[in-house]
Formats: structure tokens, sequence, C-alpha cells
């Protein structure tokens, strides 16, 4: 919804979702969970949607345990 609203506000609250720390997380293994953060990966896409250059948050990891 932000990126059909371009405007300093939208991209400052689009910055502040890069930062965002919900995630889905899973087990890989018993030694080994995952997590995919789709907030951050919806902002970053809007920004480059929009023009506006940000750098690339983590967007998937796994930790060993």
């Amino acid at each position: 919804m932000l990126g059909s609203c371009p405007g300093r506000a939208s991209e400052q609250m689009l910055m502040s979702l890069l930062k965002d720390d919900g995630a889905y997380r899973w087990d890989m293994s018993n030694n080994t969970s995952c997590s995919t953060y789709m907030v951050r990966a919806a902002a970053y896409d809007t920004l480059r949607d929009l023009g506006i250059s940000a750098t690339k948050p983590p967007l998937d990891e796994c930790k060993s345990r």
C-alpha cells in the first residue's frame, strides 16, 4: 500500500521496515534453524519499485544451534 502513495512519509516508513525483526522461522534439521523476513523483503522491493536506493537488508538466514 505504501508503494501506491509515494512521498517522503512513505519512504521513511519503508526505510524503517527494512529493520523489522518479525520472521517466519523453521527448523531445517536438528541443529539448523532458518528465518525469512518477509516484511523486510516487501519494503525493499517497494523501495526499488519507487526508484529509491536502499541497502539490501538480510532477508533470509540459517543458523546452527
